[in-house]
């Protein structure tokens, strides 16, 4: 079986509703285009489509012997 037809739709929003979206997407734990998906379906009153919840995870830093940049970085992080 085959994913069901997607669509994607996209638009242009100001800086301020930009900023906006940002803050209260924060509050619940959402990217701002998550969190904006949310009160699309939330609006068309469609409950039975799961959010896709998936958040980017920064990886830590890996020492490798011998290269500068990487020891830089480990002492930054050390200073905490």
């Amino acid at each position: 079986m085959g994913d069901p037809e997607r669509n994607q739709i996209s638009f242009r929003i100001s800086p301020e509703v930009a900023e906006k979206l940002r803050n209260v997407a924060r509050l619940y734990n959402l990217s701002p285009s998550q969190f904006a998906k949310a009160v699309l379906y939330e609006r068309l009153g469609i409950f039975h489509i799961p959010i896709d919840r998936r958040r980017k995870v920064k990886r830590a830093v890996r020492f490798r012997a011998g290269n500068l940049k990487d020891l830089k970085e480990l002492n930054r992080l050390e200073s905490y």
